[in-house]
Protein backbone atom coordinates (compact mmCIF):
# COMPACT_ATOMS: atom_id res chain seq x y z
CA UNK A 1 0.00 0.00 0.00
CA UNK A 2 1.50 3.33 -1.10
CA UNK A 3 1.59 6.12 1.41
CA UNK A 4 0.09 9.40 0.30
CA UNK A 5 2.52 12.05 1.45
CA UNK A 6 2.33 15.79 1.13
CA UNK A 7 5.38 18.01 1.44
CA UNK A 8 5.58 21.78 1.77
CA UNK A 9 8.36 23.56 -0.12
CA UNK A 10 9.31 27.25 0.19
CA UNK A 11 10.71 28.51 -3.12
CA UNK A 12 12.30 31.78 -4.21
CA UNK A 13 10.24 33.39 -6.97
CA UNK A 14 11.40 36.41 -8.95
CA UNK A 15 9.03 39.43 -8.97
CA UNK A 16 7.82 39.14 -12.58
CA UNK A 17 7.04 35.43 -12.18
CA UNK A 18 5.41 36.07 -8.78
CA UNK A 19 3.14 38.70 -10.34
CA UNK A 20 2.21 36.35 -13.21
CA UNK A 21 1.10 33.72 -10.66
CA UNK A 22 -0.81 36.35 -8.70
CA UNK A 23 -2.56 37.51 -11.88
CA UNK A 24 -3.55 33.93 -12.71
CA UNK A 25 -1.48 33.90 -15.91
CA UNK A 26 1.17 31.42 -14.72
CA UNK A 27 -0.04 28.01 -13.53
CA UNK A 28 3.13 25.98 -13.80
CA UNK A 29 6.57 25.79 -12.22
CA UNK A 30 9.78 24.66 -13.91
CA UNK A 31 12.25 23.66 -11.21
CA UNK A 32 15.31 21.59 -10.51
CA UNK A 33 13.95 18.42 -8.90
CA UNK A 34 16.22 18.61 -5.88
CA UNK A 35 13.27 18.13 -3.49
CA UNK A 36 11.49 15.11 -4.98
CA UNK A 37 8.40 17.13 -5.94
CA UNK A 38 5.19 15.09 -6.01
CA UNK A 39 1.53 15.57 -6.90
CA UNK A 40 -0.27 16.92 -3.84
CA UNK A 41 2.73 18.93 -2.60
CA UNK A 42 2.30 22.51 -1.45
CA UNK A 43 4.62 25.21 -2.81
CA UNK A 44 5.05 28.47 -0.94
CA UNK A 45 6.24 30.93 -3.57
CA UNK A 46 8.20 33.67 -1.80
CA UNK A 47 8.79 36.82 -3.82
CA UNK A 48 12.55 37.37 -4.04
CA UNK A 49 14.38 40.15 -5.86
CA UNK A 50 17.67 38.80 -7.29
CA UNK A 51 19.01 42.33 -7.82
CA UNK A 52 18.72 43.31 -4.14
CA UNK A 53 18.99 39.71 -2.87
CA UNK A 54 16.03 40.35 -0.56
CA UNK A 55 12.62 38.83 0.04
CA UNK A 56 9.62 41.15 -0.09
CA UNK A 57 7.65 39.11 2.44
CA UNK A 58 4.90 38.43 -0.09
CA UNK A 59 3.87 34.79 -0.52
CA UNK A 60 1.53 32.75 -2.67
CA UNK A 61 0.63 29.18 -1.73
CA UNK A 62 -0.04 26.84 -4.65
CA UNK A 63 -0.91 23.16 -4.85
CA UNK A 64 0.76 20.75 -7.25
CA UNK A 65 -1.67 18.81 -9.44
CA UNK A 66 0.78 17.17 -11.86
CA UNK A 67 4.54 16.63 -12.09
CA UNK A 68 6.22 16.04 -15.46
CA UNK A 69 9.69 14.54 -14.98
CA UNK A 70 11.71 15.76 -17.96
CA UNK A 71 14.12 12.80 -17.65
CA UNK A 72 11.29 10.65 -19.01
CA UNK A 73 11.27 12.53 -22.34
CA UNK A 74 14.29 12.21 -24.69
CA UNK A 75 13.51 15.59 -26.26
CA UNK A 76 14.28 17.25 -22.91
CA UNK A 77 17.41 15.21 -22.11
CA UNK A 78 19.42 18.38 -21.40
CA UNK A 79 16.91 19.18 -18.63
CA UNK A 80 16.83 15.70 -17.12
CA UNK A 81 17.16 16.87 -13.51
CA UNK A 82 14.17 19.18 -13.81
CA UNK A 83 10.39 18.94 -13.54
CA UNK A 84 7.45 20.97 -14.77
CA UNK A 85 4.63 21.13 -12.24
CA UNK A 86 1.03 22.13 -12.92
CA UNK A 87 -0.25 24.27 -10.06
CA UNK A 88 -3.32 26.06 -8.73
CA UNK A 89 -3.46 28.97 -6.28
CA UNK A 90 -4.58 28.07 -2.77
CA UNK A 91 -3.82 31.26 -0.79
CA UNK A 92 -1.92 34.50 -0.95
CA UNK A 93 -0.34 36.93 1.49
CA UNK A 94 0.45 40.01 -0.50
CA UNK A 95 -1.12 42.68 1.67
CA UNK A 96 1.18 42.55 4.69
CA UNK A 97 4.78 42.19 3.53
CA UNK A 98 7.35 41.66 6.23
CA UNK A 99 11.11 41.99 6.29
CA UNK A 100 12.84 38.62 6.08
CA UNK A 101 16.19 40.40 5.89
CA UNK A 102 16.41 42.55 9.04
CA UNK A 103 19.31 45.01 9.10
CA UNK A 104 22.12 43.93 11.37
CA UNK A 105 24.44 46.29 13.15
CA UNK A 106 28.08 45.83 12.34
CA UNK A 107 30.46 46.12 15.29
Amino acid sequence: MALNRQSRHSLKTWPDLFQAVLDGKKTSEYRLNDRDFQEGDILVLCEYDPETERYSGKEIVVGVTYVMHLKDYPTFSSHSGHVVMSTFMKAQNVTQPYDLNPAREVE
